[in-house]
């Protein structure tokens, strides 16, 4: 098979034929400023994979979204696209589509995933272990089945994933929620604008709360719009008063606990350059209080001083 590099007539790529989508649809409306200033000041740098068809024009297989940038900047304009022959089979687009692809960009998990979606009956095994190595993964069926896996989470949770607001353990995570739920999850993970760790730690208290009180993620939300009623926070500071308060739904004594700790090391009116810890989950009564100082010079200096006073 050779591909060849020609310039076509932009209103003969069909673009309403989406065979070859492998991101969600409705991301083709959001398409980022960057890349329209960029199309618009300096053209297309990539050339569009097309392939020709028995009606005398074009389907895309890789390129959506510059063509869709260019049909509304130019719509009448030519093109210098890739094109795929007429005849050339199914393995060989999506071989070639692969590597239009990574060449460019790294495709987000959701493309991946339908990427393996569409070839896994196609392509022999070989090639899709190849391709899962390229990717960044060990070249294992597994890891090829997993990804496939995504595409059933909620819409919601395939447009994070898709965008990058959702991490891939956090989608893992609650792949066995009814669609309802991954939505409410997504939901405060979005708002919040939680990052990966805190999404993870998010999920796994609300697990942990629906395991001990029978809450739902529909209460949890609630109760927790019911509790959070400072509008004046920004978001940083309400997604750390979620995890918090998720913290104290789920371990009531132990959050008692660190509040009265708290309140004692400041009733303490310590040195700016002074710290108390206690010991985890309060299992003993020890303290550890720790002194910073600048360099080696100082902590010799200051040393006699707090082995007189630790020693009395």
């Amino acid at each position: 098979m050779q591909l060849k590099l020609r310039k076509i007539v932009l209103s003969s790529i069909r673009s309403e034929d989406k065979s070859y989508l492998l991101a969600p649809e409705h991301s083709l409306r959001s398409i980022s400023p960057e890349l329209i200033d960029s199309i618009s000041q300096v053209g297309v740098l990539h050339p569009p994979l097309v392939q020709a068809n028995d009606k005398n024009d074009y389907i895309i297989i890789s390129g959506f979204k510059r063509i869709a940038i260019l049909q509304n900047i130019s719509p009448n304009i030519q093109l210098h696209c890739l094109i795929l022959p007429i005849d050339c089979s199914q393995e060989d687009v999506y071989t070639t589509l692969f590597h239009h692809w990574v060449t460019d960009r790294q495709p987000s998990i959701i493309e991946q995933a339908a990427f393996f979606s569409k070839t896994n009956k196609i392509l022999s095994k070989s090639t899709l272990l190849s391709f899962t190595q390229q990717l960044g993964y060990k070249p294992t069926m597994r890891i090829v089945n997993d990804l496939i896996s995504l595409l059933k989470l909620e819409s919601t949770v395939i447009t994070g994933l898709h965008n990058g607001s959702i991490h891939p353990r956090s989608a893992r995570k609650i792949q066995s929620l009814n669609p309802m739920n991954q939505k409410i999850v997504a939901s405060l993970i979005t708002t919040y604008k939680l990052g990966g760790s805190k999404q993870q730690k998010m999920i796994d208290l609300g697990m942990e709360l629906i395991m001990r009180k029978k809450f739902s993620w529909s209460d949890i939300r609630d109760n927790w719009l019911k509790k959070e009623d400072d509008k004046e926070q920004n978001i940083p500071q309400q997604s750390g008063r979620l995890l918090e308060w998720l913290n104290e739904q789920c371990y009531p004594q132990s959050s008692l606990a660190e509040s009265e700790f708290t309140e004692f090391v400041r009733s303490l009116k310590l040195p700016a350059n002074a710290t108390v810890s206690h010991v985890p989950s309060f299992e003993g009564d020890e303290l550890w209080m720790t002194i910073k100082y600048a360099n080696k010079e100082e902590l010799r200096k200051k040393l006699p001083l707090v082995t007189k006073h630790t020693t009395d």
